[in-house]
């Protein structure tokens, strides 16, 4: 019974309020998922330190401050520009060889802080295209997928003039992940 008194005491003085500003398009409660528990919670200096690194780590953020307010936790954050293109273009000898890729990737997908990314490219006399989602690992206790979609044809000359033409399909990089973090710091026993 001690320990559970202990517990309440400590819940008493627990952080209850998180107030979030500058977060722009990413929503609340994606940013709560990256704390060690759900408020209310007493949260270790080492714990809110982690919290804002891993914020920070999202890199959807130009600034990230992490402080705490009597039983309020203060998130203050700046949000960047997170829809980036890609432009790449390399030439040949003949304008039909040349490679040629236009992109976008947004680094907010629906406000998570996950990636969604398409490529249309003209390489080696075809066409092709990709299509990339990636969910960041930093939430607590979580799985984290990305999987990654191709299609593209290719036609390659030979001296006698015929060509051959070669057309691709491909899902590549399906990956899984959970984060195993328990977040077992001293004063993080009470939920």
């Amino acid at each position: 019974m001690r320990g559970r008194s202990a517990c309440r005491a400590r819940l008493r003085s627990a952080d209850r309020l998180v107030s979030v500003t500058g977060n722009g398009r990413t929503r609340r409660e994606n940013l709560l998922e990256l704390l060690p528990r759900k408020p209310p919670a007493k949260f270790t200096e080492a714990e809110l330190v982690e919290f804002e690194r891993r914020v920070g780590n999202l890199a959807i953020f130009d600034q990230v401050k992490v402080d705490r307010n009597g039983s309020t936790l203060n998130v203050e954050l700046r949000e960047k520009w997170t829809l980036i293109p890609t432009v790449e273009f390399s030439g040949s000898q003949t304008f039909a060889d040349a490679y040629a890729l236009v992109g976008v990737t947004e680094y907010n997908a629906f406000g998570t802080g996950n990636q969604l990314a398409l490529q249309v490219f003209r390489e080696q006399r075809g066409w092709g295209t990709v299509i990339a989602y990636a969910e960041h690992p930093y939430r607590r206790l979580r799985w984290a997928f990305d999987v990654a979609g191709s299609a593209s044809t290719a036609r390659f000359r030979f001296e006698d003039g015929s060509s051959w033409l070669s057309k691709q399909f491909g899902l590549g990089g399906v990956h899984a992940g959970v984060s195993d973090e328990r977040w077992h710091m001293p004063g993080s026993s009470c939920e």
